[in-house]
């Protein structure tokens, strides 16, 4: 009886874990999509006419982030997430789209992001600092785990 019992809370611990990977799975994903249009949202304030250009900074200072989940509650068919993301200093984006509002747009195609970002944090003396962004989102079970808008 005693590993009958054992056996069934190993099986239920189990589908709880895998359960909780999900949401953490969802919630990343959900995390950077968030981020990455929070950036082309901040970036398309300042930067006009140069779609490509907002597009790909954005995705590069999503790729040069770091996304983790802090915590996760999971209530039925609704999860509340807190991620952490680990981002480039506003000092640095801020630089960055500076030098991309006031970039030619024949010159657009030929700018690379990445560099003029490492660039900036010598010349800014960033280096390796991220700022640190928090976000909490509700995730809701619909065809699996979906952020909530």
């Amino acid at each position: 009886m005693k590993k009958y019992l054992f056996c069934l809370g190993l099986v239920f611990g189990l589908l709880a874990c895998s359960e909780e990977s999900r949401v953490k799975n969802a919630a990343l994903e959900g995390a950077q999509a968030r981020f990455q249009k929070q950036m082309q949202d901040e970036i398309g304030a300042s930067v006009t006419g140069k779609a490509n250009l907002q597009k790909t900074a954005a995705k590069v200072l999503t790729e040069k982030s770091e996304f983790e989940i802090s915590s996760i509650e999971i209530h039925g068919e609704q999860a509340n997430v807190v991620a952490v993301v680990k981002t480039v200093p506003v000092k640095a984006r801020v630089a960055l789209i500076e030098i991309m509002a006031r970039l030619d747009a024949k010159k657009e195609a030929t700018f690379n992001v990445s560099n003029a970002l490492g660039l900036i944090a010598k010349e800014t003396g960033t280096g390796d600092e991220r700022d640190v962004v928090t976000m909490n989102m509700i995730l809701v079970k619909k065809d699996g785990w979906k952020v909530s808008e």
